[in-house]
């Protein structure tokens, strides 16, 4: 997690991830320790829910971005039920995060499948 951590901070803002098992609750992050486990699953179920929402509503989505207050959240899919989301500033060039999500996928799955197992 701290590889994908280290390699994330490339981009101007990233705060943090976090990988989440919906199905499971499940989770592998590096965030900064203000947010609470708790919290981050409470992130996590309110940002799947709004993915699901527009999957369902507009067709297959790549990836969600909510702004709340002074963050910026973006949650992207990466199997069936596992999800990652990136915590950064709101000034955050959403391509180039798009991007570095996207140059670490193959990563983020083999992370997925090894930290959210039972």
């Amino acid at each position: 997690m701290e590889k994908l951590f280290t390699e994330l901070t490339s981009v101007y803002g990233f705060v943090g991830i976090c990988l989440y098992d919906a199905e499971t609750g499940r989770m592998a992050k590096a965030m900064p320790e203000t947010y609470p486990e708790e919290d981050l699953a409470e992130i996590a179920d309110m940002l799947i829910a709004a993915y699901q929402s527009g999957d369902s509503d507009f067709g297959p989505l790549h990836d969600v971005t909510v702004y709340e207050g002074t963050k910026l959240f973006l949650l992207r899919k990466i199997t069936n039920h596992a999800f990652v989301y990136v915590l950064a500033e709101p000034d955050t060039n959403l391509f180039l995060l798009r991007i570095a999500l996207s140059l670490v996928s193959d990563d983020l799955l083999h992370q997925s499948e090894v930290s959210l197992q039972s």
